[in-house]
């Protein structure tokens, strides 16, 4: 509804009219009806006159003097309105600088907390480039897997100078009790079967050296009382019983330069390092500059191939369709200034990955690799007899 401030009130004015003449015409009523006492007529029009002159000019002073009022109040109110605005700015402003310096505090604080973590983590894995032992290498892989650094837990690495042979995977995780792969245990999906930790070295079999259609599985622990040189002494025993004599003699420290080399790149993707040149979880070191992770193929030098851009395989043709028969090879040729057969065998290698399904072990199945966290080294009575 408008409001009635800007409206004239006519009652108003007529009411103080008519009482003004009532008041003014009443000693003259009172002069002549009541008592002479009151006044002479003369008398009385001379004092009503001079009284209304007075008003008159009262009314004439008041309005000049208004004019001034007014315009003083007005600029006392905008004043300090504007005073207040500007303490409420000021105000504002200084909490912003507060919130600022604060704020700043936070960041650095973060930026030095995350700096003494990749600080921390690479002074534990760059112990594993000068001092081999179990717990080097436990405290490197406990290190990636914090991280989510390696695909499956578990890195694969060169044994030899060779890029291409003998591939050796290296794993620190729980393990069935049960001896054999981890896929034929009934742990792999019962997860209240006996388990116990392991540390294994599995040699990537290429080929069955009797001429067999399947791979042997070739695989040794690594006890923690045990040297570096001993387990390596073991693998290669275990190699050349189960036929792969030419393969054992290349199996050396090399293997160890490699992995600690996997782990210290897997991490620099993870951590987004400045001198990081690989992309996503690593299953695969192939060389220097070359890996394969949940990404792809992935290279310094010549860029990602993509997990989809990889053929399904025979397997994966199958479990979709019933039937391998169409199953298409990989034929994108070796990019240029790339050396064609370290192309042909990591291509070889990223087929065995790509296109990617989800590994069994996302899906809550499967023994976990350690952490720093989870670690049995942790708990009481370690090491084991």
């Amino acid at each position: 509804m408008p409001e009635d401030g800007g409206r004239v009130r006519w009652w108003a004015i007529v009411a103080v009219t008519l009482t003004g003449i009532a008041i003014t015409a009443s000693p003259f009523l009172l002069s002549a009806r009541v008592d002479d006492a009151y006044g002479s007529g003369e008398s009385l029009a001379s004092s009503i006159l001079t009284n209304v002159g007075t008003a008159v000019l009262l009314v004439a002073v008041v309005f000049l003097l208004e004019r001034g009022l007014v315009t003083r109040v007005r600029a006392a109110a905008e004043r300090g309105a504007t005073d207040a605005v500007e303490r409420r700015t000021q105000h504002l402003d200084d909490a912003n600088r507060e919130l600022a310096v604060r704020l700043d505090a936070v960041q650095a604080q973060l930026d030095d907390k995350v700096a003494a973590e990749d600080s921390s983590r690479a002074a534990v894995v760059d112990r594993l480039g000068s001092e081999v032992s179990f717990d080097t290498v436990a405290d490197a892989l406990e290190q990636a897997n914090d991280l989510g650094a390696l695909g499956q837990g578990d890195i694969t690495v060169p044994a030899s100078d060779a890029y291409d042979t003998p591939l050796v995977n290296v794993s620190w995780r729980e393990h069935s009790t049960t001896t054999g792969p981890p896929y034929m245990s009934s742990s792999f999906w019962d997860e209240d079967e006996s388990t116990q930790p392991k540390m294994t070295f599995r040699y990537e079999a290429q080929h069955d050296p009797g001429g067999g259609p399947s791979l042997p599985y070739v695989e040794v622990v690594w006890h923690p009382r045990v040297s570096a040189v001993d387990v390596l002494h073991e693998l290669r025993s275990e190699m050349r019983r189960r036929g792969f004599a030419h393969e054992a003699k290349q199996v050396g420290d090399r293997l160890f330069v490699n992995l600690h080399s996997a782990i210290s790149d897997a991490i620099a993707a993870r951590t987004g390092a400045e001198h990081a040149w690989a992309n996503g979880a690593m299953y695969e070191w192939i060389a220097d500059g070359w890996a394969v992770t949940d990404r792809g193929l992935v290279t310094r030098d010549h860029g990602i191939v993509e997990s989809n851009e990889f053929p399904e395989s025979g397997a994966q043709r199958l479990r979709r369709t019933g039937s391998n028969v169409g199953t298409k090879r990989f034929s994108k040729p070796a990019p240029d200034g790339a050396d064609k057969a370290l192309w042909s065998h990591a291509v070889a290698r990223a087929t065995r990955h790509h296109p990617r399904e989800g590994p069994v072990a996302a899906l809550g199945f499967g023994p976990v690799a350690y952490t720093p966290e989870t670690s049995p080294r942790n708990r009481a009575g370690w090491p084991p007899a």
